[in-house]
Order: structure tokens, then sequence, then C-alpha cells
């Protein structure tokens, strides 16, 4: 084997270019609702499926929608830094004649207090109640443990019932960072 010549850098489209940059450049989680798993109460059929399924997908945010018939539930994959809401998800959803039950969210943003509770603020006016998904869970220790500002992405289960703010309960902390530098 000849050690002398180097194997030639392989060659980027400027595509996959600009992919990589953006990539890069963002943020690396924005605040938003990141995923949504609802389960929808009434959906038997394949067009009451596609119903909402397109309905869904016309919400600006929206990456992809996936319906699954046999289950009842709707998984959402959104854009980072989106304004989509749980409410705008479960008013799409009503409006085609089916019934929104207890979801699944993934969702990033501040951790704040109001009234004594620690609430997920994901957008302006959009706001998560927080509550343990056990008893002496770490994930819910390190939330409460962290300070006021503190950007958090996390996974949890919301009632059906709606409410405002919904309630979050704490499944898992997928990231957890600092409060904000001052200035």
């Amino acid at each position: 084997m000849n050690w002398t010549s180097r194997p030639s850098k392989p060659r980027l489209t400027s595509a996959a270019g600009a992919l990589i940059a953006a990539v890069l450049s963002a943020p690396a989680t924005a605040d938003g609702l990141l995923e949504v798993e609802q389960t929808v109460f009434g959906m038997d059929c394949a067009p009451c499926a596609y119903s909402v399924e397109k309905s869904l997908n016309r919400l600006q945010g929206v990456v992809t929608v996936n319906v699954r018939l046999n289950e009842g539930k709707v998984r959402l994959i959104l854009a980072p830094g989106n304004r989509v809401t749980l409410q705008e998800i479960r008013r799409r959803i009503l409006d085609g004649g089916f019934t929104p039950m207890d979801g699944y969210v993934r969702a990033a943003g501040k951790l704040v207090s109001r009234d004594g509770k620690l609430e997920l603020a994901i957008a302006p006016g959009t706001t998560f109640r927080l509550q343990p998904g056990g008893p002496g869970s770490a994930h819910w220790q390190a939330l409460i443990a962290a300070p006021a500002g503190a950007t958090a992405d996390i996974t949890g289960r919301v009632a059906e019932t709606g409410g405002d703010p919904f309630v979050l309960t704490v499944d898992k902390l997928m990231r957890l960072s600092g409060a904000p530098s001052a200035g």
C-alpha cells in the first residue's frame, strides 16, 4: 500500500452544504411544540383519517402528520420555533367532528413560576402548567431546582380536559440549560 498519496476529499453539493450550514446555525431547540401525539375519538374510517391529516397539515409549522387509524392516534412533528398551539390542534380535530382525548407532547420553552406553580412558556401567551410524573422523579427534581428563565425540553402527558394553561405531567426532561445571561 502506498501511503504517500491521499484520498481525495468528498465534495458536497450546494444543497447539502446549505443544509449542513442551516443545521449548524440553528439553535439546539427552539421554543414551541416539537412533537404531539393526540388520541382522537371517533376517527374510525379512512376518509375520517384523511380529513384529520389534511386539516392538521394546513397548520403553518407542521412538518409531518402521521395518522394511525387502527390506534385512533395522530402524530405531528413540528418545525423548531413554530407557533402552533395544542389548542389549535385540538380545535382542528373538533372542527372535523372528532373528539381529542389525552395526548403526549414534547415541548421546549422557558421555565417560569406563576402563583407558586411551575410552568413552561413555549410562546407568548402559551404555557403548560407542569406537574410531576411520579413520586421522587429525578426529572421533576431537576426542574424545580432550575433557576427561573432556564430553558427546558420536556416530554409528558396532557389530559383530555383542556384548561388554561394545559397541565403537562412531566415524563422526561430531554434538555435543561441555565438561566439566560443578563444584558
